[in-house]
């Protein structure tokens, strides 16, 4: 499976799962949520489909120190 450019499997997979979400306020806290999370993953060399835990607990503190 390719996890890079237009064969990236996870912009449809997100964009769908999000979209089955009951409210519209749901929908753009997930879509948020899920856009810092891609950035994280990318910047650290991660695709975040391949996310080891590590890298998740590092995510979990960047989350505690970061402004909302």
């Amino acid at each position: 499976m390719t996890l890079y450019g237009e064969a990236d499997p996870l912009p449809t997979l997100a964009a769908a799962w999000i979209g089955h979400q009951r409210s519209v306020n749901t929908q753009k806290s997930y879509a948020r949520g899920f856009r810092v999370f891609e950035e994280f993953a990318r910047e650290h060399g991660a695709h975040p489909m391949v996310v080891k835990f590590p890298l998740a607990d590092t995510f979990r503190l960047y989350l505690e120190v970061t402004p909302p």
